[in-house]
């Protein structure tokens, strides 16, 4: 009986040097490694902190999105940049004063000509829009001369 114990405990020792009881096998001899210490908590901690950051990430999105909508800002806010009244004046081919009626006329030429259902370019129709506010800002007696809003 003594025999059979100190048998077991041999193959016990055997099997422990093997690595049996371990789960990853490297090497070409199938040897048993197992995971350090230091590895094994740091996917404990990457496995706890992951979903906390997803949250925290969502919160973060969620809360520069309504402090945007409360200060004003609109989807495509990046293209609302200011144009200058000669950039306006170039873009629709006019002079500084322009004429009586000349900026509607000129802008509703443009932007039809640039329909994207007829091969134009739909940055080119902002442009012009832009264009024609600005000179409609500076000269709002050209609205009373209107003949056709451009439709967006």
């Amino acid at each position: 009986r003594v025999e059979w114990v100190v048998a077991q405990a041999g193959e016990r020792e055997r099997r422990r040097r093997r690595g049996w009881n371990s789960s990853v096998r490297v090497g070409r001899w199938n040897s048993v490694m197992p995971l350090p210490p230091v590895l094994a908590a740091m996917f404990r901690v990457a496995a706890v902190a992951t979903p906390i950051l997803g949250r925290a990430l969502v919160d973060a999105y969620r809360q520069a999105m309504i402090n945007a909508a409360a200060n004003g800002a609109k989807v495509g806010a990046f293209k609302a940049q200011r144009m200058s009244l000669d950039e306006a004046a170039k873009i629709l081919n006019i002079k500084i004063p322009p004429p009586e009626g000349e900026v509607m006329e000129r802008s509703t030429t443009i932007f039809e000509a640039n329909d994207p259902t007829k091969g134009g370019s739909r940055f080119l129709q902002e442009k012009v829009e832009l264009a024609r506010r600005v000179l409609l800002e500076k000269y709002p007696e050209q609205e009373a001369a209107k003949k056709e809003v451009p439709k967006e």
